[in-house]
């Protein structure tokens, strides 16, 4: 368990760069990554936490997956992987026969934007299965559209198959709509591609892994969970018996559930309320991933500590999920929001699927796209070679002391509990909010998007904006 801990890391959304789950593990100065195998420097009082979001959004999601799954099972103990929301859509993608449709309303993997990037599939293609074309012809073709397709801000009305009143990429938008033998060739091999992944997914165990993720989790008494957890539905759960108890029996009761099922590419069927047998249950674990709103009222952050303390003596909430520039921490201490859009790739390109280790499409930008961010034109931007953004960092004195929680950025270096230096590149940023530790661990398992959310603002995608942070800024307001 994790009461014991004194000192904890915590790694915000990663989104499929693992350069940078690198460099910020190595920052913690709690692994050492270079012996093999790997060894946990960092003391038994002392934790390393990611928030989730592992994929999407960048080329290198199975490498990332596969990296924090080799530390969790090297130091159990020690290290704590959460689910995201797009670990969750990129689940059901693979498990069920209709996909994330009853979470998003469609299979993620036929968005035009924001989750699957077009580049991971790549490292999902078995050796006898690869095509040179792939990256001279089916890719680039695939950019090219993706690229038209923002410059018109028509994310949302675009999709990779035909979906309701969307349009089709490969009959509305060229190349492929004035080449009805390339549209099919691509879309063929795209088809293709996706199943690869999931048969790869299934077949490294990563699918098992990512279905054994918590959604929620406590660290003495700071309160883990990707998005949120929303006071009114956590009310209704409980009825009349403690919140955290039943937020911990709906997730223990659906992680069974999930753990009965034979894991194999769209052998899944039902829904969520179905394997939970309970309509709050399903519906608070999709929002666990994906609410947004403690940032929004420090009323609704107090009232859901109110219902947590009882149990777990839950004092501070710590969420990923909403990006922006830097860690925020906000309603005097009680709520730190911890993605600070770590991903190179995400602060490049927003949502937008840019290549990124295939050649860059060309055709030039048109005039109603100038002047759109810093560069004007969508998928211009370069990948910096730097990691930016922040990680969390929780300290104590001791297992019963009061959690003081830093923001901590890549420059200098970080002492540790000892007075050694930690991983190169840490200013610190201290937020002097402490809070009172308590007892216990809730875990659970996997939640996303209630269904009707998958229909976005106009160039925003499901997100927020196409730009480099989406959703960020500021913390929750004071009610």
């Amino acid at each position: 368990g994790l009461e014991d801990v004194e000192d904890a890391f915590i790694i915000g959304d990663l989104h499929a760069d693992l350069h940078c789950a690198r460099q910020w593990v190595e920052k913690s100065g709690l692994v050492d990554l270079d012996s093999a195998p790997m060894r946990w420097i960092g003391s038994d009082r002392q934790a390393l936490v990611f928030m989730g979001d592992y994929v999407d959004k960048g080329p290198h999601g199975r490498d990332v997956l596969s990296f924090v799954r080799n530390l969790t099972e090297a130091f159990p103990q020690r290290v704590v992987a959460m689910l995201g929301n797009h670990d969750l859509y990129l689940l059901f993608d693979t498990l069920f026969k209709d996909g994330a449709t009853q979470l998003m309303g469609v299979p993620v993997k036929h968005f035009s934007y924001a989750f699957t990037h077009p580049e991971e599939y790549l490292n999902w293609i078995p050796p006898a299965s690869h095509q040179e074309d792939d990256v001279s012809v089916i890719l680039p073709a695939l950019f090219a559209a993706l690229r038209l397709v923002y410059e018109r801000r028509a994310e949302n009305e675009v999709m990779l198959a035909s979906v309701g009143s969307s349009a089709n990429l490969f009959e509305s938008v060229p190349p492929f709509k004035d080449d009805p033998t390339l549209a099919r060739r691509v879309k063929d091999r795209l088809r293709q591609l996706q199943e690869h992944m999931a048969n790869g997914l299934v077949d490294t165990g990563l699918a098992k892994w990512l279905a054994s993720r918590p959604i929620v989790a406590a660290v003495g008494g700071a309160i883990l969970v990707h998005g949120g957890l929303p006071s009114k539905l956590l009310r209704e759960l409980a009825g009349g018996s403690g919140a955290a108890s039943s937020l911990a029996g709906t997730s223990a009761a659906f992680n069974r559930a999930l753990g009965r099922k034979a894991f194999a590419p769209g052998s899944f069927s039902g829904d969520l309320q179905e394997l939970l047998g309970s309509r709050a249950g399903s519906e608070l674990v999709h929002e666990a991933v994906t609410y947004r709103g403690l940032h929004k009222s420090c009323a609704e952050v107090r009232s859901v500590l109110e219902l947590l303390a009882p149990e777990t003596g839950a004092e501070l909430v710590v969420v990923g999920h909403t990006p922006d520039d830097g860690v925020r921490i906000s309603c005097g201490g009680q709520l730190a929001a911890l993605d600070s859009s770590l991903s190179r790739y995400f602060r490049a390109y927003g949502n937008h699927y840019c290549p990124i280790v295939t050649a860059p499409p060309s055709p030039s930008p048109s005039p109603a796209s100038r002047g759109r961010g810093r560069s004007g034109a969508p998928c211009t931007e370069r990948v910096s070679e730097r990691c930016e953004g922040q990680a969390g960092r929780l300290v104590r004195s001791a297992a019963s002391g009061r959690w003081a929680v830093e923001a901590v950025a890549m420059g200098e270096k970080v002492a540790t509990r000892d007075g050694r230096s930690g991983g190169d590149g840490g200013s610190v940023a201290a937020a002097p909010e402490t809070w009172r530790a308590a007892a216990g661990v809730v875990a659970a398992l996997l939640s996303a998007l209630l269904g009707s959310r998958f229909l976005l603002q106009r160039g925003g995608g499901s997100e927020g904006r196409t730009g480099r942070a989406d959703q960020g800024g500021g913390g929750a307001r004071e009610e």
